[in-house]
C-alpha cells in the first residue's frame, strides 16, 4: 500500500474509534495514527530509494554488457579479417580487445606481415578502437 492509503485508513480508523471515547483515548488514537502516517512515510521513502539504487546498478550492468559484446564482436571481425586476407599467415596472430584496445600477438613471417596486420585490425576498428601491434617477425 502507498503512503496515502495508510493515511486514509488511519485516518478512518481514528474517526471512527474516538466517535464514542473519551478526550485522552482520542488523543491516543491521534498520536496512533500520526506515528503509524509517519511510519508508512519512511517506508515508502526506503523502497523508493532502494528501487532507485537497484535502477542504477542495472544500468551500469547493463552499460558493461554492452561494452563487452562489442569487445568480443570487434575481436571476432578482427580475427576473420586476418584469416580472410591474402597473403597474409594468419594461424600464428592472437587478438584480444579491451578497453576499446585492439591487440595483435603472435609471429608472422615477416615485416610486410606485420604491417599488414596493423592495418586490418585499424580498418575493421575504425576511430573507436587503438591497434597495438605486439607481432614479433619470425
Amino acid at each position: 500500500m502507498n503512503t496515502k492509503t495508510l493515511t486514509a485508513i488511519s485516518f478512518a480508523f481514528v474517526t471512527l474509534l474516538a466517535a464514542g471515547c473519551s478526550d485522552e483515548s482520542k488523543e491516543k488514537y491521534n498520536e496512533a495514527s500520526s506515528q503509524a502516517t509517519k511510519a508508512a512515510k519512511t517506508a515508502g521513502e526506503a523502497v523508493s530509494a532502494d528501487a532507485r539504487t537497484a535502477q542504477d546498478k542495472m544500468k551500469v550492468a547493463a552499460d558493461q554488457t554492452k561494452v563487452s559484446a562489442e569487445q568480443t564482436l570487434m575481436t571476432g571481425k578482427v580475427k576473420q579479417a586476418l584469416m580472410s586476407a591474402n597473403g597474409l599467415e594468419a594461424k600464428n596472430i592472437d587478438v584480444s580487445t579491451e578497453a576499446y584496445k585492439i591487440t595483435l600477438k603472435g609471429t608472422v613471417p615477416n615485416k610486410d606481415q606485420k604491417d599488414q596486420a596493423e592495418q586490418l585490425a585499424k580498418a575493421i576498428g575504425g576511430n573507436g578502437f587503438t591497434v597495438i601491434n605486439e607481432l614479433t617477425v619470425k
